[in-house]
């Protein structure tokens, strides 16, 4: 008879005073009103508008494979790369998506993206309670973990590798700690994960940290876990692209590598530790930022602080999992969802050290009192703020709180104009628009978001068209008849277009531009600037005094502005007319320009010193030096520190010491 392989010990995670937390207990807790709130933000930061870019590929790849019965294979959906391969792993997201689409549109997807992120959250919350963190500290680190992550609250497959790893962790943890076997879920979970993210080797590597683990602690090679480890790694292999598949994560892997023209090109790929976090380029500032760089120094902190306490599986996964995120931005979920439990654990440790020494001291009784008030108070009037969009306002971003698609965020208004005057010709289209071409227009596009089908040597090909005399060399390989782009990021191909008389500009909006070739679509006149004014009720025949009074309205105090921020609804929206104005300025279309802008400084205060700032840019290049002189010096009242602004300052006034005028 062979010997059975002996069952793992139980290892107490805590100590006895906080071991397994009963629901009971979490009810009747002070903080369990905090601990609700926490998850009302987590929501309301889920009821987010659409704004996704690559929600148009996912909808148009789950429409594909219902109506055509079959899975992806080689492109359908470019002109440029379609002998390529498209191993879409996440083809049963895809198909979900498109459900939830198909039962009740956009509406459908938020409140579909708002169960799955509530249920993460719910997960994180059982396994602390699981293992035997207090209500007060699930409470704190639960909300730590929702503000750090909401950043890639995104209508994408990655979602689904949250939920994957933290029911996998849970199962593991329940056979580690508690000697629950129900490690015939690891299968199951693997089996759904494979086919719906490209992640899903990250299931292998939080398998073999436990069983390491299980090794080193217990002593034992645990034959049951090792069956269950290996049935989880063989039915990775039941996915539509078999070896292929399984292969596609070590793929991605070489996105970290920094020779990758992808992480160079694309933020989102960028280090977190080396991205921009002021400026354009930047796809969230500093809020989400800096709550992961404290989530890591204090998760390291306590590891040291408790490292006789820790499990080996927390030192692998924890070194694993923070080496992903420091090498690409869009990783950082994976970590926090790591370093988040263990830090946790580890402060139940500190704290009862601490409660020990403490507790006879009335202050320390006066916090434990007044601090679940105080959080509910700070967590209730962020709440507020997502409400009122200006939790993103305040950080430039390009979100809203709602339900439903974000027009403004999307190409919307090209697809719809390519649409309605049937525009079937070869399209040249910009990385940003391809998603939503895909999915609003019939013919194939030039490029998209999907970057595994587009492969490295053909994003080359997409970069050089933005060196001097590039596009041109692209539109004669391709030949299109239309180039459609938004305008704000492809700025250099307006500028190369404007050199080449054979194009003239059919459309524009607040997003994107729509190019038509000389010999295609001779019914559509070029456009006229003018008549972008009068499609938005903007008044042409304001005169210089009524131009002086919107120029001299006065500007709200931050103080002010900051507090319109509990109550006052906005909208980022209202600043679009600004690119709008902007691409008129960069046409030489100056009073257009002007107008959009006064029109803007009359609807809107926010970001009023960006107004001013590009309004001195059109009244300088008009030669309007007074004006011109005004705005800076509003600029300067705004933004004291703004190095451009007082450089144009001190030329204009030059400018005008020379001319007399002063």
């Amino acid at each position: 008879m062979t010997k059975k392989s002996a069952k793992p010990k139980r290892i107490r995670p805590t100590s006895n005073e906080y071991e397994q937390i009963s629901w009971h207990t979490v009810y009747t807790s002070r903080w369990f009103v905090p601990l609700v709130l926490a998850f009302c933000i987590c929501i309301l930061l889920s009821f987010r508008q659409i704004n996704d870019p690559d929600i148009g590929f996912h909808l148009r790849g789950g429409q594909w494979m219902t109506e055509n019965m079959r899975f992806h294979a080689n492109d359908v959906f470019t002109y440029t790369v379609k002998q390529n391969e498209y191993i879409a792993m996440y083809w049963l997201y895809q198909i979900l998506l498109f459900a939830a689409f198909s039962l009740s549109g956009y509406s459908g997807l938020t409140f579909l993206n708002v169960l799955l992120l509530f249920f993460i959250f719910y997960l994180v919350l059982y396994r602390m309670k699981s293992a035997g963190v207090p209500v007060w500290l699930a409470s704190l680190t639960l909300f730590s973990a929702v503000v750090a992550m909401e950043f890639r609250f995104l209508y994408r497959p990655e979602i689904i590798t949250w939920c994957s790893m933290l029911l996998m962790l849970i199962v593991l943890d329940e056979y580690f700690f508690y000697r629950r076997n129900r490690l015939f879920w690891l299968p199951v979970i693997q089996v759904f994960w494979v086919n719906l993210h490209g992640l899903f080797i990250l299931g292998w590597i939080i398998i073999a940290a436990y069983f390491i683990s299980i090794l080193i602690h217990k002593k034992v090679f645990d034959k049951i876990f090792l069956k269950w480890s290996i049935i989880s790694v063989l039915v990775s292999f039941i996915n539509p692209y078999f070896l292929r598949g399984l292969a596609f994560p070590f793929y991605l892997f070489t996105r970290l590598q920094g020779s990758n023209i992808f992480k160079m090109m694309i933020t989102e790929l960028n280090s977190p530790w080396a991205i921009e976090t002021m400026g354009s380029k930047s796809l969230f500032l500093t809020a989400p930022l800096h709550w992961y760089y404290l989530i890591s120094a204090t998760s390291l902190l306590l590891i040291i602080a408790t490292f006789k306490r820790r499990k080996i599986h927390e030192y692998l996964l924890w070194a694993a999992f923070l080496f992903l995120s420091s090498s690409t931005v869009r990783n950082v979920p994976l970590f926090v969802i790591i370093a988040i439990q263990i830090t946790a654990v580890s402060l139940v440790n500190i704290a009862v050290w601490i409660r020990q020494r403490l507790r006879k001291h009335g202050l320390f009784n006066k916090i434990k009192q007044i601090s679940p008030v105080a959080v509910s108070l700070f967590i209730g009037l962020l709440c507020l703020r997502v409400m009122t969009n200006a939790y993103y306002l305040t950080n430039n971003r390009a979100n809203n709180f709602g339900i439903g698609l974000d027009r403004h965020a999307h190409p919307a208004g090209a697809a719809d104009f390519i649409n309605d005057n049937r525009l079937q010709g070869r399209v040249l289209n910009d990385l940003n628009s391809g998603s939503w071409l895909i999915w609003q227009t019939p013919q194939p596009v030039f490029i998209d978001g999907r970057l595994e089908v587009m492969q490295e040597t053909f994003f080359h090909e997409y970069l050089s068209s933005f060196a001097e005399n590039g596009l041109h060399k692209i539109l004669r390989k391709y030949n299109p008849q239309l180039v459609t782009f938004e305008y704000g990021s492809a700025l250099n191909w307006r500028h190369q277009l404007a050199d080449m008389p054979e194009w003239r500009i059919i459309y524009v909006d607040e997003k994107s531009v729509i190019y038509a070739h000389q010999d295609y679509a001779a019914p559509i006149q070029s456009l006229n600037f003018a008549e972008l004014l009068a499609q938005r009720d903007i008044d042409t025949t304001i005169g210089d005094v009524d131009v002086w009074h919107v120029l001299r309205i006065p500007s709200k105090s931050k103080v002010t502005s900051f507090f319109e921020g509990f109550f006052r609804r906005k909208s980022y929206a209202e600043l679009l007319p600004m690119k709008l104005a902007l691409f008129a300025y960069e046409n030489d279309e100056f009073r257009v320009s002007e107008l959009l802008f006064l029109h803007l400084l009359r609807k809107t205060d926010s970001h009023a010193y960006q107004v001013y700032f590009n309004l001195g840019a059109v009244y300088y290049r008009s030669e309007d030096y007074e004006k011109a002189l005004y705005c800076y010096e509003r600029v300067l009242e705004l933004d004291p520190k703004n190095g451009y602004a007082q450089k144009y300052k001190n030329d204009i006034t030059q400018i005008m010491i020379r001319r007399g005028a002063f």
